[in-house]
């Protein structure tokens, strides 16, 4: 029977594949295009037949098609003994029954309904399926049962190190690595690493149901952990878990565990470790001895095999390997920037007070808004500075500041004379961090509306001669008497409240009550 259920859940995820629903539901690609246009015809989706068997969908899709068989069955207990002989595929099983259907005038079934009917007896029987694969297919992955130990120099203490396993089930080639825990980080890395050995990736990936892989399994809709969906998506394959207690979904890499374990892990048993770098330098020499070694039961190895009919058929790995991302929550501060290990990066201002979500690798900052990217900045390193700003999410009041630097107010001053270039280089000099000074150089800057460039360089003269680095108040006192001094009398508010000499403070006739009644 054809999984109309499962074609329709995995049609209606939208990141399948025609082809690859053909492979992970054991079907011909003509019959999956069959399926879905006819589908798209009636309106039905996956909502609204997930609670029907696939022989109610039938009739639902196909309701004049005839149940009567036109075929030749198979000996299906013959070819399930010849199976388990050394070199007999079930596509030779299947050339060879279709030559005897030919000879005797009966019509045969064609490949994949030949494939599904044995599956299907398999399942009746309960027995162990000889599963076909496809080369480059899928990549099975667990963790060994069995831990190995290295001993830490600094605490004197043994430490267990979890053994991680990937196995490519057409060929048998096979990565192994130790991690010294099973957390998301150790998992995903894992298959990073393994992707990088095996050269590239597969169409799909099959794990058990632990938690960094799967948060919450479910025999049609399994839930993919977020970060392990990334990744995956990242590689361009597809996460394929295996059904809850169902071991035989996975049995390649379940039964290349018992021979690592007894291969690899037991073997270095007796080895004494003190790094974790020393365990994966052991384990990678006993791994080239494993792959290499000859089959039992039929002529090369796994690495012959994986390098002559599986290595072309893997996917392209991607030019930048996958960088594992940690998400965090923020509220946008008033500066319009958000907070994220000790350091500042901006967003646009218009989203201040908003909360956003934060995507860390260890080189960028991605920030996100109802999962619209908002802001993307390299990860600062720096030591010293602490914020990492974006011209373009400042308020158009905030811009013109950012335009200016130290060299730009050093280039400003130099026109106005020697003794305004000295206070600029006096105040950029002050701080800790020259961006500190930027306000009160541009304080000097604006005083360039109300007086000349002469006038400016006379105050700073005169200001200069009391301290190195003088207040913004002082050169405006200083200004103000400048003036005076060259416009005698045209400004009577500086000569009611300065004396003539600009040195005194004294109070206006009307701050008595001397003023005149009209």
């Amino acid at each position: 029977m054809t999984m109309y259920r499962e074609i329709l859940r995995l049609r209606d995820e939208g990141k399948v594949s025609q082809r690859d629903i053909a492979a992970s539901c054991g079907c011909a690609h003509s019959t999956v295009k069959r399926v879905l246009a006819r589908s798209r015809e009636l309106g039905l989706s996956f909502e609204t037949v997930k609670e029907k068997t696939d022989e109610q969908i039938m009739r639902l899709l196909f309701p004049k098609k005839l149940p009567r068989n036109i075929h030749q069955e198979p000996d299906y207990a013959e070819m399930h003994s010849e199976l388990s002989k050394s070199g007999v595929t079930i596509t030779l099983l299947w050339n060879e029954y279709c030559d005897k259907c030919k000879a005797n005038g009966q019509i045969p079934y064609m490949h994949s309904q030949f494939c599904k009917c044995y599956r299907k007896y398999v399942t009746e029987k309960k027995l162990s399926w000889h599963a076909v694969h496809k080369p480059g297919e899928v990549m099975e992955v667990d963790w060994a049962g069995t831990k190995m130990s290295y001993r830490d120099e600094v605490t004197e203490s043994d430490i267990k190190a979890s053994v991680f396993v990937a196995v490519l089930p057409f060929s048998g080639y096979t990565y192994v690595e130790a991690f010294c825990d099973e957390k998301q980080a150790s998992w995903v890395q894992a298959h990073i690493n393994a992707y990088k050995f095996f050269g590239g990736v597969t169409r799909l990936l099959r794990p058990d149901n632990l938690r960094t892989g799967v948060s919450k399994a479910d025999k049609y809709e399994p839930e993919i952990n977020p970060v392990y969906r990334e990744m995956a998506e990242y590689y361009g394959t597809y996460v394929s878990p295996a059904r809850v207690l169902k071991p035989k979904d996975k049995a390649t890499v379940e039964g290349t565990v018992g021979i690592i374990t007894t291969n690899i892990i037991a073997a270095l048993r007796n080895q004494r470790f003190n790094s974790l770098f020393e365990v994966n330098r052991a384990i990678k020499k006993r791994l080239e001895m494993f792959n290499s070694a000859p089959f039992q039961k039929k002529e090369g190895s796994r690495e012959r095999v994986f390098m002559e009919e599986e290595r072309s058929s893997l996917l392209e790995l991607p030019r930048y390997e996958y960088q594992l991302a940690e998400y965090k929550e923020a509220t946008v501060q008033c500066n319009y920037h958000v907070s994220v290990d000790g350091k500042n990066y901006s967003v646009p201002y218009t989203y201040v007070g908003h909360k956003v979500s934060i995507r860390l690798t260890r080189t960028t900052v991605e920030i996100f808004h109802r999962g619209e990217r908002i802001a993307s900045h390299i990860r600062n390193r720096s030591a010293k500075e602490r914020y990492v700003t974006e011209t373009e999410h400042m308020p158009q009041s905030h811009r013109c500041m950012a335009e200016w630097d130290g060299n730009r107010f050093r280039s400003w001053a130099a026109k106005y004379g020697h003794c305004t270039l000295e206070v600029i280089n006096g105040y950029l000099e002050s701080g800790i961090v020259e961006q500190h000074s930027y306000k009160k150089c541009m304080g000097l800057l604006q005083l360039e509306k109300k007086y000349s460039a002469a006038q400016i360089e006379a105050a700073c003269s005169k200001t200069l001669a009391f301290s190195k680095t003088p207040s913004l108040k002082s050169i405006r006192l200083a200004l103000q008497s400048v003036f005076a001094a060259s416009h005698p009398g045209a400004n009577r508010e500086h000569e009611s409240e300065m004396g003539n000499s600009g040195s005194g403070f004294r109070r206006g006739a009307e701050y008595f009550g001397g003023r005149t009644n009209d």
